[in-house]
């Protein structure tokens, strides 16, 4: 009978694995089906921008909110059923509170804001709101992995992906070329402002708490380190679009980030994976199963991995030509290092699982912390010589 269970859970893992990496195949290729349509409408400088609007994006939101996603793993084994909820209205309010406060500083200082960051008064407004529309999705999307459910993450991905690309693309056929930019990130905020609304509103109703010191403080405790972890994640993996942008232009941050975009789609399938194994390694460690048992899957998913990073590595050149103009395809050799970047980041998934359950999430952001730092200070080293290449590297 337990031979049967750890066989019934096993194959869970690996359904869900599949359901969720078909998943975010379907709504990431979106995003590689419509590239070729927003780079003909495009220059790549303006392709630069909205890459960089999404980084700051991250950034602010991370900053803003204080990351309070970041204690639903452990608010998950602590708080059952009603109570759960009530924490997470709660803390979804904690957040509000802490964006009402800096969005209200960033706008009052928005002049000198919007010329530090070379936008217009109009683009760094619509920083703050997509800022928070993206918080309030990716909190939801984070609680229903860690929920087990697969399908209503895939479903709600597909949704503000598609329709996304839909209204960025009337945006910019209706708005003058000169707005094209405009266009392209008002198009990505609108669908996630819908989905907020809702979610907001259905999470109230399930449970309504808007201050609670004992919630307040259980959130802040875990979630402040992850904030250190999710920045330094964020230099890992796009601070170099940003310094590329200052140290050598928007043309080149432009052929760096579409590159990165392609080189990212081995993250669909280690997203699939882990959305995955979160939930299923939370039931194994809490139950003290056989360690064996954890480490053996641990190993087979890495296998899967590194064999998926090399068949990616040989095929991505003639996919990114053809998704791509020619004048873009100087970014080709840089597919190489971002891939293998993918598989080092892959691995490190694992370690930090288990911290996040031990409620050690300090020990991430240490870790992470000296990676950003000597990420940045490599890009500041090899950008002014060698471009986006010395980004890549």
């Amino acid at each position: 009978m337990k031979r049967r269970l750890k066989s019934k859970e096993k194959n869970n893992l690996l359904s869900s694995a599949v359901i969720y990496t078909i998943g975010l195949v379907l709504v990431r290729g979106l995003g590689f089906i419509s590239a070729p349509i927003f780079t003909n409408l495009l220059t790549p400088a303006d392709y630069g921008i909205t890459s960089t609007f999404a980084t700051w994006t991250l950034l602010m939101q991370t900053v803003f909110s204080l990351y309070t996603q970041g204690s639903l793993v452990a608010a998950l084994k602590d708080y059952k059923g009603k109570e759960y909820e009530k924490y997470v209205s709660c803390i979804l309010n904690l957040s509000g509170v802490c964006f009402v406060i800096f969005g209200a500083l960033f706008l009052g200082n928005l002049g000198w804001i919007s010329r530090l960051l070379g936008y217009t008064r109009f683009i760094a407004v619509l920083l703050v709101v997509s800022a928070y529309v993206s918080f309030v999705f990716n909190f939801y999307q984070v609680k229903l992995i860690y929920e087990g459910k697969d399908l209503q993450y895939i479903i709600s991905s597909f949704l503000v992906s598609l329709s996304s690309i839909l209204v960025s693309y009337v945006l910019i056929r209706i708005l003058p070329k000169e707005s094209a930019v405009d266009g392209r990130l008002v198009g990505g905020v609108i669908p996630l402002l819908v989905i907020t609304v809702g979610y907001l509103l259905i999470q109230y109703r399930r449970g309504w708490c808007f201050y609670s010191k004992k919630y307040w403080k259980y959130a802040v405790e875990l979630s402040i380190p992850m904030i250190f972890t999710t920045l330094a994640n964020v230099f890992l993996s796009q601070i170099a679009r940003l310094m590329l942008q200052h140290l050598v232009g928007e043309h080149e941050a432009g052929i760096y980030s579409f590159a990165y975009t392609l080189g990212e789609i081995p993250s669909f399938i280690r997203l699939g994976i882990f959305n995955a194994w979160l939930p299923w390694y939370f039931r194994m460690i809490s139950r003290e199963e056989n360690i064996s048992n954890i480490v053996n899957m641990a190993k087979t998913l890495s296998r899967l991995f590194c064999i998926i990073i090399l068949g990616f590595i040989f095929v991505s050149p003639e996919v990114y030509r053809i998704l791509s103009p020619e004048s873009y395809w100087e970014g080709i050799p840089i597919l190489m290092y971002i891939a293998a970047g993918m598989y080092f980041y892959f691995i490190t998934c694992f370690y930090s699982a288990r911290f996040q359950y031990d409620k050690k999430n300090q020990w991430i952001s240490y870790i992470t912390i000296i990676s950003a730092a000597v990420n940045v200070l490599l890009n500041y080293l090899l950008i002014p010589s060698f471009g986006f290449m010395g980004a890549a590297v």
